[in-house]
């Protein structure tokens, strides 16, 4: 009887580290679904693989990439750490922990505070005093223009709406690995010149999340890691870390800044969003975690 194939599919760097043992999620699934009966595949991910996923047999895992086929999952890093998400998708706005309600009541402050102090100390273990320098933040993620079918509208239109809904000054940073297109970086540079509240920066995004007063973006990771500073964060996208976010797409632009006057228990949050809604590769109930959440998907090990 032949063994069940699970075959994972990356890019050329991830999967250099698989091989050398070096990348700790996907060693632990290799090593746990190995300890089943599986044998396992690397494959890079490309046009050409994509095509053919489909014909293979078994089940498929895919990095961030959409899945090719209804035996595939996709996995993708929950912003911090060790933390990871398997889903049917690549869409993180329709996982459903996007839509799950949160309740801080059923948080173990303790637990939580402890949780929240370590990971805070690990992530930023040398963050200067939290302030308020009276600014807020808002970093970009690559475009200007686009606006998605998630997104209430496009970044620059959200800069504009930020302008009408605060009388604080915009620090707008570029992302250092996603630039802008050509056109963009000149739209964005030309609203910037005509627009004394605004104040463009290359990058330097988590050097001013203890600053700031709130956080503004579409759907960055610099509003989750502004959790870990206790910042308030308008999102003017779905996404799967809105529930303590003002959300321009679930309550309207006017109600989402008005969240920024409230203060939601962080601490509680993010154990409950990574604690107990993600799966953690540096933890020894790993392997447990991940099978059962492929069981969960139907994949039958």
């Amino acid at each position: 009887m032949s063994k069940t194939l699970l075959t994972i599919y990356v890019g050329p760097g991830i999967l250099q580290q698989i091989k050398a043992g070096k990348q700790n999620f996907f060693c632990r699934v290799i090593g746990a679904v190995e300890a089943r009966g599986w044998r396992v595949e690397l494959r890079e991910d490309n046009i050409v693989e994509f095509a053919l996923a489909p014909e293979r047999p078994g089940y498929a895992l895919y990095l961030r990439n959409p899945a090719s086929h209804e035996a595939a999952l996709v996995c993708r890093r929950s912003y911090v750490g060790a933390f990871w998400q398997v889903e049917k998708t690549s869409r993180r706005w329709e996982w459903p922990i996007t839509h799950k309600a949160f309740d801080p009541e059923t948080v173990d402050p303790e637990a939580a505070q402890k949780f929240f102090d370590a990971w805070k100390k690990r992530v930023f273990p040398d963050a200067p005093a939290i302030s308020d320098e009276r600014f807020v933040l808002v970093p970009l993620q690559g475009t200007v223009f686009d606006q998605r079918d998630f997104q209430a509208m496009s970044p620059l239109e959200m800069i504009e709406a930020t302008l009408v809904q605060t009388d604080l000054p915009l620090i707008v940073t570029m992302h250092p690995k996603a630039p802008l297109s050509e056109r963009g970086d000149a739209a964005l540079r030309a609203f910037a010149a005509s627009e004394p509240r605004v104040t463009l920066r290359e990058g330097g995004s988590m050097d001013l999340l203890p600053r700031c007063s709130f956080v503004v973006a579409q759907y960055s990771s610099v509003a989750l890691l502004g959790y870990f500073f206790e910042k308030p964060a308008v999102l003017f996208a779905t996404i799967d870390f809105q529930h303590i976010a003002g959300s321009v797409p679930r309550d309207g632009i006017e109600a989402a800044f008005a969240h920024v006057t409230e203060r939601p228990d962080f601490a509680r949050y993010l154990y409950w969003y990574l604690k107990l809604n993600s799966l953690n590769a540096g933890a020894p109930e790993f392997e447990d975690e991940v099978l059962a959440t492929f069981r969960a998907h139907g994949w039958h090990i």
